[in-house]
């Protein structure tokens, strides 16, 4: 897990959430359409087509997006929830009520345009599961983050412990050679400097976690 994974579950969580924003518009613009309001077909169709790639895009990838990733999502998806399943039925009402209304005959129009509009708070509490399903999995990576940056800096400063005691080993060797140990002592005080330095920092690190 690093840090680039936070942000591709970032951007899923954006793409998630526009959907809910898409389904409503959708059956808003396919009830202007009905009323014959200028562009508000074309609007519905453009809408349509964001929805139907941006489901796309989560259940199988694409763009950098890894599709369906994890056991939560699969069971959210295709599970308990169904939301692969329903979203796709709603996808597929919407695409007939549109077509329906593009037609010169609109039996069929008024029938649909109903369905449509009563699933729209369904699918809307759908797309509220996904998107909170991916806030998880946001909030699961920044915790195996935490921890790995934890044990990282706990690493470093075990590191700069040996490293102290190999310095101070080096320093009592040079002041055992006298004279001839002169700048060996000064490198081996520089190289005690520096591990305190780096003590210091994870120390920091720690704190700031």
């Amino acid at each position: 897990v690093c840090s680039s994974d936070l942000d591709v579950v970032s951007r899923l969580i954006n793409l998630a959430g526009r959907q809910r924003m898409l389904s409503q518009r959708l059956v808003l613009f396919a009830m202007l359409a009905k009323e014959q309001r200028a562009n508000a077909l074309s609007t519905a169709r453009d809408t349509w087509k964001l929805m139907r790639d941006s489901h796309q895009l989560l259940v199988t990838g694409g763009d950098g997006l890894p599709g369906i990733f994890s056991t939560q999502l699969e069971d959210v998806f295709h599970g308990q929830h169904a939301a692969h399943n329903k979203v796709q039925s709603f996808i597929s009402l919407a695409d007939r009520v549109l077509l329906a209304l593009g037609s010169s005959v609109q039996r069929d129009a008024d029938k649909d345009l109903s369905s449509l509009v009563d699933a729209a708070t369904e699918i809307l509490a759908i797309l509220n599961i996904v998107t909170q399903s991916y806030e998880r999995e946001a909030r699961d990576l920044a915790q195996v983050l935490k921890e790995q940056r934890v044990r990282l800096i706990e690493d470093i400063q075990a590191v700069s412990r040996e490293a102290k005691v190999v310095a101070f080993n080096a320093q009592v060797a040079a002041h055992r050679a006298g004279q001839a140990g002169r700048e060996f002592a000064v490198v081996a005080a520089r190289m005690s400097s520096i591990t305190d330095e780096v003590d210091a920092l994870a120390r920091e690190a720690l704190r700031a976690r």
